[in-house]
């Protein structure tokens, strides 16, 4: 990798499937830095759109355990974000996929737990918590949290039906399969399977394609950590394993009372006392977000439109095209987001929509709503998956690979183009 303007790149720290992160070191003042851009060399607008949002939110924020940032530069068509380097590794590199002991566990979960309540106090929803973005500093052993791409307020909708992170860490709700909202308690999910992956040495679900792994959050148990570490303590288990209960009302209700919790049984385990026994997990757990009111007023007609629309569709033998016009802030996205989870069930019903970040995009809007029908395609048992692919390649035949650069969600669903 060749010099990012006045820094010089010394070691990769890891590469993604849109970008890469280097250590490396200013030229000008030998400072250290850690630099994140994107692989695309020309990004899209919504790629660029996507680094500067990360950069605004990040630079906000000035919190303990959250990594800092430096700057927003410019590396030829591609934003780099510049982070202050302290050091920190993240967890997946420090600890090479072993188990840890469970007094290493519980400082590591602490102190993880800490960092996301601490994001989660500043009402944003990281949506992307894992091994890869938990970094630990080797000297001290304090967890700091990175890549905020996705962070945002729960009480803001995503451009999008779901936010998706990494697919081994995502909670059921984020799957688009349910109807719950995506809230901090997803977070938690998330965190519930790294610290399952540390206290195991493997991920939560092993070895399953895209589609098998959404289905396996949405419906399959993990298994039970005792039958994997002799010896590990059930209260220990019986805390993971409330992190990464299905449904978000079953988990911990927020990051403080897990906290609480996980310090308890660490002073205990320090002090030589079972953790075991004498132990209720959960007494200072509250669930403290604010219930807004989702209720939309004035769009009776509108939903009945829609309604009557799919219907059509349905029944007949084409697709049903509807456009939904209307100024900025009208409530189009809101309406058409309500509508779409009340068909959460139907494949034939596929949203996007237009702003000001996709004008430079042809057919964004499509492109947008074909993407998130592809990904509630992949959750589908394998005989329909099959089903679908087929008639895809039939339909489509050597323009597949036209549709291919637009909409490279297909290749997960037909393989490469021919």
């Amino acid at each position: 990798m060749q010099d990012v303007g006045e820094y010089t790149v010394e070691a990769e720290l890891h590469q993604g499937q849109s970008n890469v992160v280097y250590r490396a070191r200013s030229r000008t003042n030998g400072e250290r830095v850690v630099l994140k851009l994107l692989r695309n060399e020309f990004p899209t607008v919504n790629e660029i759109a996507r680094f500067e949002r990360e950069f605004r939110v990040a630079s906000n924020l000035k919190l303990k355990q959250t990594v800092r940032i430096k700057e927003l530069i410019r590396f030829g068509h591609r934003p780099v974000i510049v982070y202050l380097d302290d050091g920190a590794i993240s967890l997946r590199r420090y600890f090479g996929g072993r188990a840890l002991d469970i007094g290493t566990l519980l400082d590591v979960a602490l102190g993880a737990a800490s960092a996301v309540a601490e994001l989660h106090c500043e009402r944003l929803v990281h949506h992307d918590i894992n091994p890869a973005n938990l970094l630990i500093e080797p000297t001290s052993r304090e967890i700091k949290l990175t890549d905020l791409e996705l962070a945002r307020s729960p009480y803001v909708a995503a451009s999008g039906a779901r936010t998706i992170g990494t697919l081994a860490y995502l909670s059921p709700e984020q799957s688009g399969r349910t109807n719950a909202q995506i809230d901090a308690r997803s977070d938690l999910y998330s965190l519930g399977a790294t610290i399952y992956e540390l206290a195991c040495g493997r991920v939560m679900f092993d070895g399953l394609d895209d589609a098998s792994l959404l289905h396996a959050h949405f419906a399959r148990t993990a298994a039970p950590i005792y039958e994997q570490i002799p010896n590990f303590p059930a209260l220990l288990e019986q805390l993971i394993f409330k992190l990464i209960a299905k449904s978000p009302a079953d988990r911990y209700q927020s990051a403080e009372g897990l906290v609480y919790d996980l310090n308890m049984l660490r002073n205990r385990f320090r002090e030589g006392v079972s953790i075991d026994n004498g132990v209720a997990l959960g007494a200072s757990d509250h669930f403290v977000q604010v219930e807004q009111s989702d209720r939309l007023y004035g769009r009776d007609l509108l939903f009945d439109a829609l309604e009557k629309s799919v219907q059509a569709a349905k029944e007949g033998k084409h697709p049903c095209w509807i456009n939904l016009v209307g100024p900025s802030g009208g409530g189009k996205s809101s309406a058409l987001q309500r509508f779409g989870d009340e068909h959460i069930g139907h494949s034939t019903l596929c949203i996007g929509h237009a702003d000001k970040l996709s004008q430079a995009t042809p057919f964004a809007s499509l492109i947008q709503a074909f993407a998130k029908l592809i990904q509630r395609w992949l959750t589908l048992p394998d005989a329909e998956l099959n089903r679908i692919r087929d008639q895809i390649k039939r339909g489509l035949g050597m323009n597949l690979a036209v549709l291919m650069p637009l909409m490279p969600e297909l290749e997960k669903i037909t393989g490469a183009a021919p």
